[in-house]
């Protein structure tokens, strides 16, 4: 208990750092210092921008990641093992009209955000339209989420619970299309072999 009450300590003497840090590590962490920002215990604006830069550090971490040499060894080995060609994977998975909305949505999918994050920069996308992107998907997660621990910590427990069920039920979509698409190729594969 102790250990817990020197950490509130230090959060609230070093509001910017702490906001920074927790960003880097997590985003529920982040989460939670706006739920003590609705209760009095540090002030808003460092949990909001010095969170969000946090945030926006590991993504670029991430997306730095994907454009590296390692990065691509890692998507190459990948697609030789599911014997795909680039194109046809290319196709299947991303619509480059769309790349903002996946970026966005990743933000809500818990496990995603890092993986979608390697994946452009393993496709090159410029660092600038990466940082848009980035940027306004970041704006609009910490304007619903922040917001909601916010108010979570001024007493308003049922709008976060909504948010986080919201969250959950973006992953559970997720993974049922994913099933979905895995059991599709499944049968086309089981009809082939029977074709021939």
């Amino acid at each position: 208990m102790e250990i817990l009450n020197y950490l509130f300590a230090m959060i609230g003497i070093h509001p910017y750092i702490s906001s920074l840090l927790v960003g880097f590590i997590s985003e529920e962490l982040l989460i939670f210092l706006a739920v003590l920002s609705g209760k009095g215990e540090i002030s808003f604006l460092p949990v909001f921008i010095f969170g969000l830069i946090g945030v926006f550090l590991i993504d670029c971490f991430w997306y730095f990641l994907g454009r590296s040499s390692y990065g691509k060894k890692v998507y190459e080995f990948l697609l030789r093992s599911r014997n795909t060609t680039k194109t046809e994977h290319e196709h299947k998975f991303v619509n480059k009209k769309r790349h903002f909305l996946y970026i966005t949505l990743s933000k809500f999918v818990y496990g995603t955000r890092n993986l979608t994050d390697a994946y452009f920069g393993i496709k090159n996308m410029p660092f600038k339209k990466f940082l848009v992107y980035d940027i306004g998907a970041l704006l609009i997660w910490s304007s619903i989420m922040l917001s909601a621990g916010w108010l979570a910590g001024k007493g308003f427990d049922i709008l976060l619970k909504y948010t986080k069920g919201v969250q959950k039920l973006f992953a559970f979509l997720f993974i049922a299309v994913i099933i979905v698409l895995i059991v599709r190729r499944l049968l086309k594969i089981i009809f082939y072999k029977h074709k021939i």
